[in-house]
């Protein structure tokens, strides 16, 4: 329900427990029923992941970091709906370091592992939003990336939780494999 009646939503969970998958059904749900013109997405780029080794141009390089939101898409609506979206620029993943300059109007604004961003870089994210838009950002602490640690964005916004001026959502549950829960409690009392 948060989704829907703020223009910035948060959505945080452990591993597992459909944050990204959530924020793609809000998406599309909002498309579908004409209340944006477009889904643009991105996700924070991590240094050492070594995109940059990687063949082809931008484009070809982001399909590797966004291929788990582009499953999502075609679990929800079908590979054809997708690539459709893809082909007319109704569904645009945006590297995040070339975002700057941009508004994104009359659009959802996906930004998936927030966590992994900078607090500088969430707000240069942020002050994308144009008119008509929302933006749902999915993050979560166990995942911070360690070459980000306690520079992200996460320690900051996490204070944004209660204030009643963007909606939050913690999802809590794994809908994976019903072991991952196990181990992961497992091995934090270790």
């Amino acid at each position: 329900e948060n989704f829907y009646i703020y223009d910035v939503v948060f959505v945080e969970g452990l591993w597992g427990s459909g944050k990204t998958f959530a924020a793609t059904a809000a998406a599309i749900k909002a498309f579908r029923k004409k209340e944006v013109d477009r889904i643009v997405i991105t996700r924070p780029f991590i240094v050492d992941k070594g995109l940059g080794a990687l063949p082809g141009e931008v484009a070809d390089k982001l399909i590797f970091e966004m291929q788990p939101i582009i499953d999502n898409f075609h679990a929800l609506q079908g590979k054809e709906e997708t690539d459709k979206m893809l082909k007319d620029g109704t569904l645009v993943f945006q590297y995040n370091g070339k975002i700057k300059g941009m508004t994104l109007s009359n659009c959802i604004f996906i930004v998936d592992e927030l966590q992994d961003a900078t607090y500088p870089q969430f707000m240069e994210l942020l002050t994308r939003l144009g008119k008509d838009s929302k933006m749902i950002s999915t993050l979560s602490k166990e995942q911070i990336h360690h070459s980000i640690g306690e520079n992200s964005c996460y320690h900051k916004l996490n204070k944004l939780k209660y204030s009643g001026i963007v909606g939050w959502n913690e999802l809590e549950s794994n809908h994976r494999h019903e072991l991952i829960n196990k181990i992961i409690d497992y091995l934090k009392d270790k």
